[in-house]
């Protein structure tokens, strides 16, 4: 014979997987979205991350920014897994990194567009392009003073159609890391605009031939003067 506490423990027997995977997903779906640590300490640990990597790029990152050689690309890899922790603190939800997500966007919207506004905050947050070569000769100090080894930014002049330092007229290295090289007239690359000055000078030339051929104008009167047939005829019989 059954009894009632038999009947209930096989009751719950039942119920018990069931219940289980409920309570899993239930704690599943709170990891996810509940925010271990207070929102006003998310934010501040995103905004003060943000503010001292900009500062330390500030100070040395236009090098670093750069990524002459693999040295740099080291450094730029393990940034964001030196600040990982600052960042996310005591937190692994996905609500946590939305946040800081949303806050990092949020702050460089805002200081891009009041540097953008304002070019004297430009200067300050981001520094002045610095002069590496000009009218052909390296400026050493600049060089020696950004740890710059001739041997790289003579690789990317090159890579910028320059193959000798002789051919740049000017060579800076922008805030953001960009080397940008302007070459001497003569150094400098055809452009299809000069090509098509040049097809219409050419053009032109052989317009002005063609017409004086039909007028039965020289084109050259140098050349007309040394050729024998254009001598006048003197009656004189030619020579045998």
């Amino acid at each position: 014979m059954l009894t009632a506490a038999g009947i209930g423990g096989c009751g719950c027997d039942r119920l018990g997987p069931s219940a289980g995977l409920t309570e899993g997903a239930s704690t599943v779906w709170t990891d996810l979205w509940h925010i271990q640590i207070p929102w006003l300490e998310k934010v501040l640990r995103t905004v003060l991350v943000y503010g001292g990597l900009a500062l330390l790029l500030r100070l040395g990152g236009k090098r670093d920014l750069a990524q002459l050689n693999s040295f740099d690309l080291v450094v730029m890899l393990l940034l964001s897994n030196v600040v990982q922790n600052a960042v996310i603190g005591n937190d692994n939800s996905l609500s946590g990194g939305l946040v800081g997500a949303a806050v990092l966007v949020a702050i460089n919207a805002g200081v891009v567009r009041v540097s953008n506004r304002h070019p004297r905050l430009t200067q300050i947050f981001e520094g002045s392009p610095t002069v590496l070569v000009r009218d052909g000769r390296p400026v050493a100090g600049a060089l020696h003073r950004l740890g710059l080894r001739r041997a790289d930014v003579v690789a990317v002049f090159r890579q910028q159609g320059a193959d000798n330092i002789s051919e740049i007229k000017e060579a800076t290295l922008s805030p953001g890391g960009t080397i940008v090289v302007t070459l001497n007239e003569e150094s400098r690359d055809v452009t299809i605009r000069d090509l098509r000055a040049e097809n219409a000078r050419l053009i032109e030339q052989l317009r002005a031939e063609f017409s004086h051929a039909l007028a039965g104008k020289p084109t050259d009167p140098a050349s007309h003067a040394a050729d024998p047939r254009s001598e006048p005829d003197d009656g004189a019989s030619p020579r045998t």
